[in-house]
């Protein structure tokens, strides 16, 4: 579809996320009333809620901060490293929550997880993003790296031997995404940490499983404009799909900090 025609886009976009995360049973993306739309108007449901980080709608309704932004942070996940559809403007005025009786899949019903009493409502579809294949196999590859180190597979199941980033993997997928040698500040600005929290000096740890300390914080803002040519130099030489990666991952971070809670 022409780009001409923006409201037709928009429309087709929705109804494409809407089968696409059909699974997702507390995701609602409004219906698309097709007779009624043109190329200048698009006419979609109305749906009530709030954005996401309306911390008196949660608790006006009961409903848990950290489940919201889990639930948050696993949907862009899974267009990120999954569906290599995502959706490129998910600020909080495009992401609402709508209250609704709570229900509890048979699962959480046997372990004793936590019922469900809302939705995510996803509005502005106007603009996706596709990433290709090897995108997201060197991203998660990167991120892997970052945050388990040095694995051994036992059976079926990953066994951690270290709780240290491996530098190596981080070196090497930082480059084929076009950081190059800046793979250290890259890595900070990914996890929003002081590389020597990612990899230690000597390679034995990894605080990334610690909130920022006030010490980290003050150190990253007294030094964050020694490193203004250097980050221009990464954003004019990674991809424009991770550009939009990047912005997904400062808003998952925002709407963490604005619901209190650290997703780990």
């Amino acid at each position: 579809m022409s780009c001409s025609d923006p409201s037709r886009q928009e429309g087709a976009n929705a109804d494409r996320a809407r089968v696409m995360f059909a699974h997702r049973k507390n995701l609602v993306i409004p219906e698309i009333f097709w007779p009624l739309t043109s190329s200048r108007v698009l006419i979609m449901e109305f749906i009530h809620g709030a954005k996401v980080t309306d911390l008196g709608y949660l608790n006006k309704h009961k409903i848990d901060p950290r489940l919201v932004a889990t639930t948050f942070n696993d949907l862009f996940g899974e267009m990120i490293y999954t569906r290599g559809f995502v959706h490129a403007d998910p600020h909080p005025g495009n992401v609402y929550v709508r209250s609704k009786e709570p229900t509890r899949s048979w699962w959480n019903w046997l372990f004793g997880g936590k019922s469900s009493n809302f939705e995510l409502v996803l509005f502005d579809h106007g603009l996706y993003r596709e990433l290709s294949d090897d995108f997201r196999l060197n991203y998660a590859h990167l991120w892997l790296s970052i945050i388990n180190g040095t694995q051994r597979r036992v059976f079926f199941m990953y066994w951690l031997t270290s709780d240290a980033g491996d530098e190596k993997g981080i070196k090497h997928y930082s480059k084929e995404l076009g950081a190059g040698d800046l793979y250290r500040l890259f890595t900070a600005m990914l996890t929003a940490r002081v590389y020597d929290s990612v990899v230690s000096t000597d390679g034995s740890n990894n605080n990334l499983k610690k909130p920022r300390s006030e010490a980290e914080t003050k150190l990253m803002m007294n030094t964050a404009s020694n490193y203004l040519t250097d980050v221009n130099t990464i954003f004019g030489s990674i991809p424009r799909e991770l550009l939009l990666v990047l912005k997904t991952n400062d808003l998952a971070r925002s709407v963490e900090n604005t619901l209190l809670v650290r997703c780990v």
